[in-house]
């Protein structure tokens, strides 16, 4: 820290936010027309869009998850905004400061050393800059060991899709003279970095967070926090939310950037759905009285003193779907959860599976509900075109109805799954578990939901994979899972459990069946009497003499003309053909 920016520090209250000149003039964002806004700017509008999202949008059982490794709430918010404020630290180096030049000549007026040229300049990019800047900063200031700098540093060096490779710490000593690095403290560029980052720590009263050197996030909550800080900064960095202030940074600026935030996931059309105002009448919602199933399946959810894994299994036509949302609504509204997605096999069942949600929401609670259909071809669902930027509802019982809303921030290929309710093709939870740019980002927005995947049986061999993948990740993040089955092998629902609980376990079964899986390992089978009438069938084995023999398309005929519907399926083109004519 700078002898100067320490003297600052010591003012005064009225000083505490106060930064160098040198410091307050590096910028961050440009626009049209010289526009421009101070780094300083920019990392405390992430603060306060970080604080509001903790406030207004994050799912209560998503708080009290992020917040596990610390004292309390307050102390995982003051984590998530300090992390948050932190992730452009790297922009305080030559090789980001030296890109624009008018801006870059402001720089090395205000007295930080930055040469005309610097080549190689894209091998220092800002996120890893800010990367390796963390951990000497954490063990300087706080005490923390090296091993334990490493999630933070992990977090800041993804906010843009990739993380850092392995060995990146290194990189500031390897390339000095890009990344502003030196190992004397009050080297101009490290000292720089050290009053931004002291002014984050300030803003975010972290200092007692952090002063409990060596937290242990886990990996699963690292790359929750990761994604968290991209949508903060995704935010901040909106122009329409956070205009161009194009001064030096004044400590005037943090009030006015909290006042922005405050607005700012309002007016995108941001609203985080309340389940504990959405009580669960299901008559209302569906239109008749729950069967044997949904009954049971309502009783398990809650039952349930910890949401976990369900799986329902039952024939087609029983009313899985009904069961799994009102199951939704039961497990948001005890368990603090705030949305769902519903994942199914195709891009058909997809588009009728929103309809038919649609129709659930709005027998909600008077309200605003925020919906996404998440496929490659959303846009050309009349459906979801026609709701996109509107408000649409059902009129119930001539009282105020609740509104459903495709909100246009969210229609972005990796923000659809950031809204409350979503219906999608399942792809869009597999990829959480791919390699893929952002993958935190897509993984965030299963947090705080209940991730209901229809249609478990329809899956290949490969898809599987990714499935049980996607459910250790699930099961670690504590996300609860509804599994909808009409036929599933034993052996399948075993590896599916195993796979959520991330260990060996043994189940059993009967059909149909409501099967709840804690997270502690603890397994309850409920088995469900349909109460359904017996149907039987008549088979009848026809041979035929070869192509031309018109057994089977007498048969369909004789069907027909009693009124049967009739689908012939045939194992190659010309027998097809032959049949038809």
């Amino acid at each position: 820290m700078s002898d100067h920016y320490r003297s600052l520090r010591c003012n005064g209250p009225e000083d505490r936010h106060a930064l160098p000149n040198e410091v307050a003039t590096l910028w961050a964002k440009t626009g049209p027309d010289g526009q421009w806004h101070s780094l300083a700017a920019h990392m405390m509008d992430a603060v306060q869009t970080a604080r509001g999202l903790w406030d207004e949008w994050f799912a209560p059982a998503t708080r009290c998850w992020l917040a596990a490794p610390f004292a309390d709430d307050d102390a995982g918010r003051a984590f998530f905004a300090w992390l948050a404020g932190c992730h452009d630290l790297g922009k305080a180096s030559p090789a980001f400061q030296i890109q624009v030049p008018h801006l870059a000549e402001r720089v090395r007026s205000g007295g930080l050393p930055l040469p005309s040229v610097l080549p190689e300049r894209s091998k220092a990019p800002h996120a890893k800059v800010s990367a390796v800047a963390i951990g000497p900063l954490l063990s300087e200031r706080f005490g923390w060991d090296r091993r334990f700098t490493i999630g933070a540093a992990a977090i800041l060096g993804g906010h843009h899709g990739w993380f850092p490779e392995e060995g990146f710490p290194s990189d500031g000593r390897k390339r000095p003279s890009l990344y502003g690095w030196s190992a004397d403290p009050s080297d101009p560029w490290m000292a720089a970095r050290a009053a931004l980052f002291d002014l984050v720590v300030s803003v975010t009263d972290v200092e007692r967070v952090l002063q409990s050197p060596n937290i242990e996030l886990g990996r699963v909550r690292e790359l929750a926090l990761a994604g968290y800080v991209v949508l903060a900064d995704w935010l901040a960095s909106n122009a329409d939310l956070f205009p161009y202030a194009s001064m030096p940074f004044a400590p005037p600026y943090v009030e006015e950037s909290s006042a922005r935030a405050n607005d700012a996931l309002r007016s995108i059309g941001w609203r985080r759905w309340n389940a504990a105002t959405t009580d669960l009448d299901f008559v209302e919602r569906f239109g008749f009285a729950p069967n044997a199933l949904q009954q049971q399946m309502l009783i398990a959810a809650k039952k349930a003193a910890e949401p976990g894994l369900f799986i329902v299994e039952a024939p087609m036509g029983m009313g899985k779907t009904e069961a799994a949302l009102g199951a939704v609504e039961v497990l948001a509204a005890h368990h603090g959860l705030g949305g769902t997605f519903i994942a199914l096999p195709t891009q058909a069942t997809s588009n009728q599976m929103f309809s038919r949600a649609r129709r659930w929401l709005a027998h909600f609670t008077t309200g605003t509900y925020v919906m996404e259909l998440a496929h490659g071809k959303a846009g050309q669902v009349d459906e979801y075109r026609e709701l996109s930027g509107k408000l649409t509802g059902i009129d119930i019982d001539g009282d105020a109805s609740a509104l459903v809303t495709a909100e246009a921030w969210f229609h972005g290929p990796k923000r659809r799954l950031l809204a409350p309710f979503v219906v999608g093709t399942v792809d869009q939870v597999l990829v959480c578990v791919a390699k893929v740019r952002h993958v935190a980002l897509r993984q965030v927005g299963l947090q705080g939901k209940v991730v209901v995947v229809d249609e478990v049986h329809a899956y290949d061999a490969h898809m599987s994979v990714f499935l049980r993948r996607a459910l250790r990740w699930l099961g670690a993040a504590h996300v609860p899972v509804v599994l909808l089955s009409a036929t599933l092998p034993a052996k399948t629902r075993t590896r599916l459990i195993e796979a959520y609980l991330g260990s060996p376990i043994e189940v059993e079964a009967g059909y149909p069946s409501v099967t709840h899986v804690a997270l502690s390992g603890d397994i309850e089978s409920f088995p469900v009497n349909l109460q359904t009438t017996p149907r039987h069938a008549r088979l009848q084995v026809m041979t035929e003499a070869g192509r031309e023999d018109k057994g089977v398309a007498n048969a369909v005929a004789d069907l027909v003309k009693q009124g049967a519907n009739v689908l012939v399926v045939r194992n190659t083109v010309l027998r097809a053909q032959d049949t038809y004519r």
